[in-house]
């Protein structure tokens, strides 16, 4: 019986590494204004600091893939900013997490709230379609187990 390997979709395209502009498409057309307040970018108009944070991005990603596919322990991330600039520096994402953090106000949560609002329809993110759950019930609509109810 043969077994199909699924890939898991490249986030950053790979010839980014090497290409300028290509690096710029995926942001939207330009590099991304980032305030990180544990950890610092380059500024937008910084493009060889940029450039040299994408390769090392690419590099980690086609790492990681690899292990995927060969079914190896997949490897730590040397640096918390690649993550960051592989997937959530997209224009898309941070659309949607302004969304989600506009919904916790809306709901009236805060910071170190207990509560978390889950989205009953992710792709459409509506706030009609948002409840406010406890950590252990929103866990159980994913299918999983709560640490409190392990005991």
């Amino acid at each position: 019986m043969t077994e199909t390997i699924k890939r898991r979709r490249r986030s950053l395209p790979w010839t980014a590494a090497t290409n300028k502009e290509i690096a710029k498409k995926y942001y939207g057309g330009s590099f991304p204004l980032v305030r990180g307040r544990k950890y610092t970018y380059p500024a937008p108009s910084a493009e060889g600091a940029w450039m040299v944070l994408i390769r090392a991005a690419v590099k980690f990603d086609k790492a990681r893939n690899a292990a995927i596919v060969n079914r190896t322990p997949i490897p730590v991330c040397p640096d918390p900013r690649l993550l960051y600039i592989l997937f959530h520096a997209k224009p898309k994402e941070i659309k949607r997490r302004a969304i989600r953090v506009k919904h916790r106000k809306q709901h009236g949560l805060e910071v170190g709230d207990k509560r978390q609002v889950h989205h009953t329809d992710p792709t459409k993110m509506t706030f009609k379609s948002t409840l406010v759950l406890t950590h252990c019930q929103h866990k159980r609509k994913h299918g999983q187990v709560c640490e409190k109810e392990k005991k």
